[in-house]
């Protein structure tokens, strides 16, 4: 259930050096586009080592780190429309939607851990606990691509348009979380001598 997603937008501008019926007027083109991207941690885990200090008898706060894996995932959605100008004239010669590739990637991404937390032993052998820890999976990075073909206006054609999209997202984040803990306390337990 972590997700998130957003949305980028963009334009540019790029004159082309294609003449328009032979005269000295020439195509501009005029890109705006936008590219949503959609990532999420599908599985998460820890493993890490505890060091405490006992503040009272039955009170421990302590430091906690470790490595992090999990599962996460990544999607990305390019959508462009494209706009022809007539340079030196001044006049709109048409539109053209672009058609975008989308980039997916789903791998297991590894990391680091940090954080620390409080232990009461309230009972014997009962305790309660409360921790915070800030995980880092690294980042991931998947390309996609937007393409519209040549554009012909009244004979005149232009070339085909490709962009290159690059993505990346970053996976972080903080668990918070408490807990009751059991403590078996093997230490005591009768020693049964068989012979």
């Amino acid at each position: 259930g972590i997700s998130g997603n957003g949305t980028s937008f963009g334009s540019a501008r790029g004159e082309l050096d294609t003449r328009i019926n032979g005269g000295t007027d020439y195509f501009s083109r005029y890109v705006t586009g936008s590219n949503s991207i959609s990532g999420s941690v599908n599985w998460l885990g820890t493993v890490r080592a505890r060091v405490g200090y006992l503040i009272t008898p039955t009170l421990l706060a302590y430091g906690t780190g470790g490595f992090t894996y999990g599962g996460v995932s990544l999607s990305t959605n390019p959508t462009a429309l494209v706009q022809y100008k007539g340079e030196a004239s001044g006049n709109y010669l048409g539109y053209q939607g672009a058609v975008g590739y989308q980039g997916k990637a789903n791998t297991v991404g590894l990391g680091w851990n940090a954080g620390g937390g409080f232990e009461w032993m309230f009972n014997q052998n009962w305790s309660v606990k409360t921790e915070a820890i800030y995980y880092s999976l690294g980042s991931q990075t998947v390309m996609s691509y937007t393409y519209a073909p040549a554009y012909i206006w009244n004979g005149n054609r232009t070339g085909d348009w490709l962009a290159q999209n690059r993505n990346q997202l970053s996976y972080n984040g903080i668990i918070a979380r408490a807990g009751v803990n059991y403590h078996f306390n093997l230490g005591s337990m009768p020693v049964v001598a068989k012979f």
